[in-house]
């Protein structure tokens, strides 16, 4: 055989009935860039047999995977992303033909729902079980792609059979981006657009593994302990409003808007993916500049439950896909 570069690597993602149970390949990704490790352990018998050889045997303990996966943002793949991390959705047809609204809400579940991902290269097709994202990452600058890039935990390989089937995807670029603020969520319709020269969103879901005798040395399970959502973000320096917000600590409801208006679903509706955060404050915040440079100013922002509403985020995607 002979050797291949990753552009002939495949990826394909499908969501799981039952945690942990391999089901056939859903939707392909298209990698940007891609890594995997697949992880196992061994311990050496290092009894003394009247010999000075350190050991005699070994014997496997422990096997997963680990993956990071970039790739160009999309209205149809990153459902099943975001299905991973904040766990509840609904599908609806929208008030236009042949679109359809997917919402989605967090829920308090140490379960969320698991993916498989098969692997198809020109050596060998493995499929993965109990595929769980750490972390969501999705950032742009201007004139560049919104990339979304995922760092993930799995069970180990297992052998399978696939057939390779490319769909084109609606790809979002950071000209479809905007960035929305207000006091309050309810307001978020009526707010003004940031004028922003590069932005990040960070959904971070912390793992923790479960290994037990009866699975001899496969990963049994892994929970999600808590969701932490972060921000950052760069723009030229106008005023004081956000040193200001850093200072006093002020609370504001977040939108991150991103629709591609040049593509239409049918009759009226755009690929589109709308992320609502109940309430943010600035963590961090610094201006800094060359004296040569206009002065810019970067700030880090947190989310936080908001008890007023009982809400943390929301999600709304709309594309062509009838239900998953």
């Amino acid at each position: 055989m002979n050797a291949h570069i990753w552009r002939l690597e495949w990826f394909w993602v499908a969501l799981e009935t039952t945690r942990g149970t391999i089901v056939a390949p859903a939707i392909f990704i298209p990698q940007v860039e891609a890594t995997f490790q697949d992880m196992f352990e061994n311990v050496a018998d290092e009894s003394a047999l009247w010999v000075i050889t350190s050991s005699s045997w070994a014997v496997r303990t422990k096997e997963a995977a680990e993956w990071e996966i970039q790739a160009i943002l999309s209205a149809n793949s990153i459902w099943y992303f975001l299905r991973n991390i904040i766990w509840a959705s609904t599908s609806a047809e929208t008030s236009w033909t042949w679109a359809y609204e997917h919402n989605f809400t967090d829920e308090v579940t140490n379960e969320k729902k698991s993916l498989s991902i098969t692997k198809i290269t020109p050596l060998s097709t493995k499929q993965y079980a109990l595929w769980m994202l750490t972390s969501l990452w999705i950032s742009t600058k201007v004139w560049e792609q919104i990339i979304a890039k995922m760092w993930i935990k799995s069970k180990a390989w297992a052998t399978g059979t696939a057939t390779k089937n490319y769909v084109e995807d609606y790809k979002f670029y950071a000209k479809h981006l905007n960035i929305y603020e207000a006091d309050t969520l309810a307001w978020l319709d009526w707010a003004s657009k940031l004028c922003l020269s590069d932005f990040e969103l960070n959904l971070i879901q912390p793992l923790e593994d479960d290994y037990c005798f009866s699975n001899w040395v496969e990963l049994s399970n892994l929970y999600n302990t808590d969701l932490q959502t972060e921000m950052s973000a760069t723009k030229v320096k106008r005023d004081t409003t956000f040193e200001d917000r850093a200072k006093s600590l002020s609370m504001k409801a977040m939108r991150i808007e991103i629709i591609d208006t040049s593509k239409t679903i049918w009759v009226e509706d755009h690929p589109t993916i709308i992320i609502d955060i109940a309430k943010t404050n600035i963590e961090e915040y610094e201006t800094s500049s060359p004296l040569w440079e206009i002065v810019k100013e970067s700030f880090k922002i947190k989310a936080h439950y908001d008890l007023s509403t009982w809400k943390n985020i929301d999600v709304k995607i709309i594309n062509e896909i009838t239900s998953y």
